[in-house]
């Protein structure tokens, strides 16, 4: 909160001083709840653009998950569609936890020395790292 304060103070400076000051706020659900507060109603008032990133769908998932195998330089077919689309149940779509669920699952897999990921390494993976 002090954070968005100091910036708030900054900004309204910058406006008197004719500063060529551009800022990009970025955050999760969090910073939408703080923004709401009176206090910030002068920093909200000089947000121009507002962007939410929804929830991945399943097939999004399993395209994501794809993409990001083939920039590391692997297959699609180092994980199974049943265990990416498990990963998408347990990360509700959310690609921060797809990203953690799946590096989770590499590492898991590369540790017990198997090859292909499936719906029990994702499950195996999920109760011994006690992800959400």
């Amino acid at each position: 909160m002090e954070t968005l304060i100091d910036l708030r103070l900054l900004i309204s400076t910058g406006m008197e001083v004719d500063l060529p000051l551009k800022i990009i706020l970025s955050g999760q659900e969090t910073l939408t709840v703080q923004l709401k507060r009176a206090s910030l109603a002068d920093l909200v008032n000089r947000i121009n653009v507002r962007f939410h990133i929804k929830s991945l769908t399943r097939e999004q998932t399993i395209a994501y998950i794809d993409h990001r195998l083939k920039c590391a330089g692997a297959t699609d077919r180092l994980m199974t569609s049943d265990a990416k689309a498990l990963i998408h149940d347990y990360a509700g779509g959310v690609p921060r936890s797809i990203n953690n669920i799946a590096t989770a699952c590499l590492i898991h897999a590369a540790s017990q020395n198997i090859a292909a990921i499936n719906e029990p390494i994702v499950n195996d993976t999920m109760a011994e790292f006690k992800l959400p």
